[in-house]
């Protein structure tokens, strides 16, 4: 479990846990494609691994939370990887965006929480 203690280093909480290339083997790992945008259902955290390709040389992505950028990137060339860690509560959006003709391919881990304190603000 990745925990926030106030000094969160994203390389950190990107990269702890299992890897992306094992993720087959675990509950609550779906694939996502094409960029479609996703929906949490659950308060909790995602982890968000996979590829990008563009029709563009060097082109400029980002993946958002409620139209708000978590993570960016420029690819060298036509193609990217990318593994991001992205808290969320129900009803937020994760979408993905990405300069030129690009197509996304995804696996999203969905890690579940109960929510711990009544009366917390639901967004913050």
């Amino acid at each position: 479990m990745v925990i926030n203690n106030g000094s969160p280093n994203a390389s950190v909480q990107n990269h702890a846990g299992i890897q992306p290339e094992y993720w087959n083997m675990l509950p609550d790992v779906m694939a996502w494609e094409s960029g479609v945008p996703w929906t949490a259902e659950a308060y909790g955290s995602i982890k968000v691994a996979g590829n990008v390709h563009s029709d563009l040389t060097g082109f400029a992505y980002s993946i958002l939370k409620n139209g708000a950028t978590v993570w960016s990137g420029t690819a060298a060339g036509t193609q990217a990887s990318y593994l991001v860690h992205i808290d969320v509560l129900p009803g937020d959006i994760v979408s993905f965006t990405a300069q030129g003709n690009a197509a996304w391919s995804s696996l999203i881990k969905n890690r579940k929480r109960r929510r711990l304190a009544r009366g917390m603000p639901r967004r913050m």
